[in-house]
């Protein structure tokens, strides 16, 4: 009997600490921010614990120390479905953490950088991630294992397929070679357009479908936009009440992955995680988004219905 297909997801998994304000400021200016409660997150995760919540099965892959509030991190995150047995201690790590500071217009999140030693993956977690039907991660934390790109084409040659969410501060360059070797490419706005640069845009679109690579750019309120070798699909954002955009930019890539691996065709993966990415701002938290598929179709037909519920107008 064939083995149900899933994802592996590499990434920092850290608690985030939510503030308030009234606006942001401008450079050497005071802001003051009022506390307001700190749940578990990270990108990565809160992407994976969108899947989970699918019913996919999701390895949480993650390097972190064992103190005792990473032992409390572990247990929620297992608590959110996912598949922690491949999450490897590393006593030289400090607590990763991320400050949120929500405004009216928007909201600001501070990452705390810190060095990390070269990964050395462990034979087990490379054979979970050879056989994932998706390895989903940042750039980042591609370049973070040894012999990066060996490890990207390792992973693909077994058959994995190779998904990047990519922000402008995921790369330095648009040659950098870790853009070849991905299957599915989820820009958000400013990573697209700092990919882009003063190139025409549809002629760098065209080279990535060239190679075989799928292609979405989130556009925050104003929808998505994603290409295929068959297709280009282009979506308007929901009009909802968003109180939190936290993470809708991982539950937008997270429910695009998952109707692919559904074998849905782009458009229906699209309009899904359109509206998936609609839902979640709709709650305060980085994990808004991670609810199952019945709470986005009834979402998606509450809405179309013109009911001002969840959040639609």
């Amino acid at each position: 009997m064939m083995k149900e297909p899933y994802i592996a997801a590499i990434g920092n998994a850290c608690y985030d600490e939510y503030y308030s304000a009234d606006s942001w400021v401008e450079n050497g200016e005071k802001l003051l921010i009022r506390p307001m409660e700190k749940q578990a997150g990270g990108m990565i995760p809160n992407a994976a614990s969108v899947m989970a919540a699918y019913g996919v099965h999701t390895y949480l892959i993650n390097y972190m120390n064992d103190g005792a509030g990473n032992q409390e991190l572990k247990r929620d995150l297992a608590a959110a479905g996912l598949d922690v047995t491949h999450i490897i201690t590393d006593n030289r790590l400090p607590d990763a953490k991320c400050i949120i500071v929500l405004t009216p217009a928007e909201r600001t999140v501070l990452v705390l950088d810190f060095p990390h030693p070269p990964r050395v993956l462990p034979p087990k977690t490379q054979e979970i991630l050879r056989n994932a039907a998706y390895v989903y991660t940042t750039m980042v934390e591609m370049r973070r294992f040894e012999n990066d790109l060996h490890q990207a084409d390792d992973w693909r040659i077994h058959g994995a397929k190779l998904v990047f969410d990519v922000e402008a501060s995921s790369f330095e360059s648009p040659n950098d070679p870790l853009f070849a070797r991905a299957d599915v490419l989820c820009f958000n706005k400013g990573g697209f357009e700092k990919y882009v640069g003063k190139r025409d845009a549809e002629a760098c679109i065209q080279n990535l479908l060239n190679r075989g690579c799928i292609v979405s750019v989130t556009l925050g309120a104003d929808g998505c936009q994603c290409w295929d070798a068959r297709s280009h699909v282009r979506l308007p954002g929901w009009r909802v009440n968003a109180i939190d955009t936290t993470g809708a930019g991982d539950t937008f890539n997270a429910s695009l992955v998952c109707g692919l691996l559904q074998g849905k065709t782009l458009k229906a993966a699209a309009q899904f995680a359109n509206a998936a990415a609609a839902h979640a701002t709709t709650v305060l938290g980085p994990r808004g988004g991670a609810v199952s598929m019945d709470t986005v179709e009834a979402f998606i037909n509450h809405c179309q219905k013109g009911m001002e519920q969840h959040g639609c107008l």
